[in-house]
């Protein structure tokens, strides 16, 4: 991402949940199927043994993390903060924030968004202050966004 999480914000998304707040066992989208499924690590499905997810983890559709930027290859992670929802829920959201990873030397960042109903709702969330330009990050990572 290349450190402009900035233009994201505010960004309206979908996303699309693979692994429920809360929960233990890691699942993720295989590219061949596109399919959700229970990840394997030497032939045992994963499950965190230290923390349950503290929010709905997922993924947005048509953006990619590409390789040749440093990134793992996979859509653009999010954990959408909230009541925990079932596994592969599609969920309007807005991008508030974002967290810069390496996972095995590979950038792996993940956006923190809100659904758009707890907005509606007026729970909580006031725009954040812009301080950096994302047309970079934005041009190169949602431009493919349905």
């Amino acid at each position: 991402m290349n450190g402009d999480f900035h233009q994201l914000l505010d960004t309206d998304a979908k996303a699309i949940i693979e692994i429920p707040a809360g929960t233990l066992d890691k699942f993720e989208l295989n590219k061949k199927s596109h399919e959700i499924e229970h990840e394997h690590k030497d032939g045992t499905p994963r499950v965190v043994q230290y923390l349950a997810y503290p929010a709905n983890y997922g993924y947005i559709p048509n953006t990619l993390l590409a390789k040749e930027d440093g990134g793992d290859g996979d859509p653009l992670d999010v954990l959408v903060l909230g009541a925990a929802v079932e596994r592969e829920a599609k969920l309007d959201i807005k991008i508030i924030g974002a967290l810069r990873l390496l996972d095995r030397g590979e950038q792996d960042d993940k956006l923190i968004a809100v659904t758009r109903e707890l907005l509606l709702e007026g729970e909580f969330y006031e725009p954040v202050e812009r301080r950096i330009s994302w047309s970079k990050f934005h041009h190169r990572h949602m431009a493919h966004q349905l």
